[in-house]
């Protein structure tokens, strides 16, 4: 998650802020100390990955966040339907990362004697500094930030508006700054020297996939959860490009911004490096084990069904390994400053980067300081 000076959180305020203070009433006491809220806190890890638009198929338990944050909704007579909405309003991931935190914050009010659903300033800047005292880093704390400021009011503030906490978080950063993983990055060269050596015609299944995914990494600049969501009912071949579309909320989708579809152009000048023949390449040689997988990239092993971003870097990280990449430094998300930097030192402009990409709205800080980098 991007991060401001103020280490404040990019997205919205208003997706962690309460409109009304009497969500977190004095009198939570006992909902929030009871044994079922401890056992859910513990239970919340399984996170329903279904997507917003499908009905469910069975019985499923989904990341509701702490059931006791729930109740205050339901102080509110609200009905059932659009509390569902809004405890929706937090994904996936961000309730993984979250739940983390919720949870060490019960642990530590346990502790310290204090009010768990309630707290002062004093109790939540002690909090995130027994975080920094367990090792945790800036974007850590900011994280934690974030989920208490979900569900928390201080002075009539969530409490990752609060001017101490906006302080506290900047004293962390001068004390433990968050700098960029890669001050240098590979050289996309060595990579595209191993896969022209790869005739696309002879390529087994598992060798097909892997340099397929490794030349859509390149070539888009994406991560790995968008080349996962690829799905060939979204795709549209022409004759001198293959153009997907992303109907699936992607870490970038926000109300404000749709990510621009995805065009892979015909490179006739190197037929190997080619992902737009490997591709069709691709689709024909997947045609009768696809069945009624949708997704580009499927399984190499039975049943053949659709991959995870996990499966994506894998794929990417055993590439760069075999053209001699040092994947002790560099994991599978260095793809996109590699290629981005690959870019920009050809002379590619910062606009043409964006456009070709879809990385950023047109933004050269952000560019600069997460993606630009030396060889």
């Amino acid at each position: 998650m991007s991060k401001n000076p103020d280490g404040q959180s990019r997205r919205p305020l208003g997706c962690t802020s309460m409109g009304h203070t009497e969500l977190v009433p004095n009198h939570l006491e006992n909902v929030c100390e009871t044994s079922t809220c401890s056992e859910a806190i513990q239970n919340n890890a399984a996170v329903e990955k279904q997507s917003y638009t499908s009905a469910p198929s069975g019985p499923k338990t989904s990341f509701d966040g702490v059931p006791c944050f729930r109740e205050n909704f339901k102080k509110l007579d609200l009905s059932e339907r659009s509390i569902s909405v809004l405890m929706k309003s937090w994904r996936g991931s961000t309730c993984k990362q979250y739940n983390v935190y919720i949870k060490k914050w019960f642990q530590y009010s346990s502790q310290v004697q204090c009010n768990s659903c309630v707290p002062t300033i004093s109790n939540v800047l002690d909090f995130l500094a027994s975080l920094m005292t367990e090792g945790c880093g800036y974007s850590a704390i900011n994280t934690a930030r974030s989920a208490l400021s979900g569900f928390f009011i201080v002075d009539n503030l969530p409490v990752g508006q609060h001017p101490l906490v906006k302080r506290f978080l900047r004293g962390v950063f001068n004390i433990k700054p968050c700098l960029p993983r890669y001050g240098t990055t590979w050289d996309v060269n060595i990579v595209l020297e191993y896969l022209s050596l790869l005739e696309n015609e002879s390529l087994s299944l598992p060798d097909m996939t892997s340099k397929l995914t490794m030349l859509l990494a390149l070539v888009s600049g994406q991560r790995c959860q968008s080349l996962a969501c690829l799905d060939i009912r979204d795709m549209y071949i022409e004759d001198d490009c293959i153009v997907f579309r992303f109907n699936v909320l992607l870490k970038q989708t926000r109300p404000s911004f749709q990510v621009a579809p995805l065009v892979l152009r015909k490179f006739s000048d190197s037929p190997p490096l080619c992902v737009y023949s490997l591709l069709k390449l691709y689709l024909k040689t997947t045609a009768d084990i696809r069945g009624d997988t949708t997704k580009l990239l499927l399984m190499i092993r039975k049943p053949h069904n659709a991959v995870t971003s996990q499966t994506v870097a894998r794929w990417i990280k055993k590439v760069m390994t075999d053209a001699g990449i040092d994947t002790n430094i560099f994991s599978a998300h260095s793809t996109r400053s590699a290629a981005t930097s690959a870019a920009k030192s050809v002379g590619m402009s910062l606009t043409g980067i964006i456009r070709n990409r879809c990385i950023f709205r047109l933004k050269l800080r952000p560019f600069n300081f997460f993606y630009a980098r030396n060889r």
